[in-house]
């Protein structure tokens, strides 16, 4: 440990309080100079006969999972696909997409994951958006994907099955379940591998700084922005982890629930388990009865969740809790109450942990900082990483802000986004460069306290989660929503507001001012273009006609005199 800085200046980003949790090792340690692929390889070179991916039992060990990247790899280049391309991805994380993710890195090519809940329109915009040759896909949206076949031509599309790398029996069963899908014109993952007989495949040589991956963020207004993540940015959150004294071991188990298109996904539950040597157990049914089942049954060393999951894991809780080692999940959605209700229920069971909370962004690829079991101060979120800085700001003039004082959080760190998908306006607000620096804005509110930990204190824009029909958690936005609804053509205004709803999180409601007309068919087609326009998970249920929108006296939407449900 570092002796403890006595001679503060006041603030956060000059004094870095919290590297007094450091090590000497971890603050000097030089970050890791390597593909996505290459840094896996080496992390697990003389432990590959461990176990890497249980996906329902099939046991895939890291031997066997270079070999699968391997394969993929040669396929790829075989159909065409070279240095700098990008191949768009629609899946869950079963161990066919984490091969392929690590098979184009390997040949430089990047990963563009998308939302499997994406409407027809959103697919074809987001491929064509980079110019993907490829398009892979989960046979799940096959019904969708097979109705814009005719408006992507050119685009080779392959489909993969959920059921493929499932042991004998359960792989049986699916093969029934989907066999309608084997009509499909697509190529079949399987095909895709198989008739590619070389595995000699020409690696792409490091790049510093260069496009690896590419995530969704809707930010603060909605519109999905494609994140841009290089090798050195993913390598970076997954090197923090170790070096920051986690506690996560090799051979250890890590539960992943998330799905690769999350920010957190493809860095923490694939790429940061991956580089540590860990088992991950892929659960790719995110419905939270379920997680909560699978962590009684699986007993998993180290479990990391989003707030929605809370409830269940709360359930989950029963016996002798001694196996657990981690248990964590994002921060500023838990309150107080709850986070020591969960604590003390794992006290109850023989834990001696406390649940961690921590914060990252689609931006930072994952976490920037974090509670851990060696420290950790209830209703915080934690210290920044070794290699992260903060700095609190105030929202108007921008200077920055001692300890206590609320404002825009903002952090440099090595595992900050390349940019923003062929939008350098919006890049250029968000990253900051002042002193050689570069800063992002979160858009969100905190503070720091003296020894260096962080505390979340709201949001500056609408923001509000959700979860699908399929029981996966989302951003909702309500701005979103209404400049849908504004487009439509009968509508003279339109508000949305969010109702509490115990199984969705969070539920839209729609309010329009339509023009004169029929009411039904006027209806019919708001609703027909809220379908089309945005993810299931954003369609509000309710869509209320009212004769006149209530106003402030600056002449801005009133929401609190919206009538409610």
């Amino acid at each position: 440990m570092l002796e403890k800085n006595i001679n503060l200046t006041g603030y956060p980003s000059i004094d870095k309080p919290w590297l007094k949790y450091y090590s000497k090792e971890a603050i000097e340690a030089e970050m890791p100079r390597c593909s996505m692929y290459e840094y896996i390889r080496r992390e697990n070179e003389n432990t590959q006969e461990n176990v890497a991916l249980n996906y329902f039992g099939k046991k895939i060990t890291y031997r066997e999972l270079f070999e699968r990247i391997e394969r993929a790899a040669a396929a790829f280049q075989k159909r065409g696909i070279e240095n700098g391309d990008v191949v768009t991805i629609m899946s869950m994380h079963i161990p066919e997409t984490i091969e392929c993710i690590y098979a184009l890195n390997m040949i430089g090519a990047v990963s563009n994951l998308i939302y499997m809940t994406l409407s027809q329109e959103e697919i074809i915009a987001q491929i064509t958006a980079v110019h993907s040759k490829i398009f892979i896909y989960l046979d799940e949206a096959e019904d969708r994907v097979y109705g814009i076949k005719d408006k992507l031509s050119g685009v080779t599309f392959i489909r993969m099955s959920s059921y493929g790398s499932m042991p004998y029996p359960m792989k049986i069963i699916g093969v029934g379940k989907n066999r309608y899908r084997q009509k499909s014109a697509s190529i079949r993952f399987k095909d895709f591998v198989d008739t590619c007989k070389s595995t000699k495949v020409d690696i792409a040589e490091y790049e510093k700084n260069k496009d690896a991956i590419i995530v969704y963020s809707s930010g603060t207004t909605g519109n999905p922005k494609g994140v841009v993540h290089t090798n050195d940015s993913m390598n970076a959150v997954a090197f923090q982890y170790k070096i920051a004294g986690m506690g996560i071991e090799k051979g250890s188990t890590f539960l992943n629930p998330i799905p690769p298109f999350f920010g957190f996904g493809i860095s923490i539950g694939i790429h940061t388990q991956l580089s540590l040597g860990t088992t991950g157990i892929l659960h790719i049914v995110p419905e939270t009865n379920l997680v909560s089942r699978t962590i009684r049954r699986m007993k998993p060393d180290h479990v990391v969740l989003g707030p929605a999951f809370l409830d269940a894991m709360l359930d989950s809780i029963t016996g002798d809790m001694r196996w657990l080692q981690t248990l964590a999940g994002g921060g500023g959605g838990i309150t107080e109450e709850k986070e020591r209700k969960l604590n003390n229920k794992l006290h109850e069971h023989k834990s001696k942990l406390n649940y961690l909370t921590g914060y990252g962004m689609t931006e930072f690829g994952a976490t920037v900082c974090t509670n851990m079991n060696r420290c950790q101060k209830v209703t915080s979120l934690g210290i920044p990483f070794p290699k992260t800085n903060i700095k609190i700001i105030d929202t108007k003039t921008h200077e920055e802000l001692p300890y206590g004082k609320t404002g825009e959080m903002c952090f440099h760190t090595p595992n900050m986004m390349k940019n923003y998908l062929n939008n350098p306006e919006q890049t250029a607000k968000t990253i900051e460069i002042k002193d050689g620096m570069c800063w992002l804005h979160t858009g969100d509110l905190g503070h720091v306290d003296r020894d260096g930990f962080v505390y979340f204190d709201g949001r500056i824009k609408r923001i509000y989660i959700t979860r699908a029909a399929d029981g996966t958690i989302y951003k909702l936005f309500p701005e979103r929503i209404e400049n849908v609804l504004s487009g439509c053509q009968d509508v003279q205004q339109a508000a949305v507001v969010v109702e509490e709803d115990e199984i969705k999180l969070n539920d839209a409601v729609a309010y329009v001012v339509l023009k004169k007309g029929n009411t039904e068919r006027q209806l019919a087609i708001i609703r027909e273009t809220l379908a089309q326009k945005l993810p299931d998970y954003s369609v509000p249920e309710t869509v209320m006609v009212i004769e006149s929108m209530p106003l402030t006296q600056s002449g801005k939407i009133d929401y609190c005199r919206l009538p409610r449900l």
